[in-house]
């Protein structure tokens, strides 16, 4: 693999639009002196890193769990010498198998 070089992409799910119809509601949200969204989402469900994840309890209708939407990058490597991350968050990576023990905390 000589002359060539490495890349590694972070992989976002988003189209073009969808990536310019964010940069403008940061921009407004800036503007307005609001705090600016996120833009760090899951590939997979776009949920927000930060947000928390809303689980309702079976058996107890006045509890819920709520947890905060952490993202973690995972790779996927090519012989061409590309690297995909593809930014996943917890609960997408256990539906993928991709991670085992995920501690929930209950609020």
């Amino acid at each position: 693999m000589e002359n060539e070089k490495w890349r590694t992409l972070i992989v976002t799910g988003k189209t073009e639009r969808q990536l310019a119809d964010e940069m403008k509601i940061m921009d407004l949200a800036n503007k307005e002196g609001f705090k600016s969204p996120p833009i760090r989402t899951c590939y997979l469900c776009k949920r927000a890193e930060g947000e928390r994840s809303l689980c309702l309890i079976e058996g107890e209708p006045d509890k819920v769990n709520l947890t905060e939407i952490e993202l973690e990058g995972h790779s996927v490597s090519f012989e061409s010498g590309i690297t995909l991350i593809y930014l996943i968050c917890q609960e997408c990576a256990i539906l993928l198998n991709l991670e085992e023990d995920i501690e929930l905390e209950e609020e």
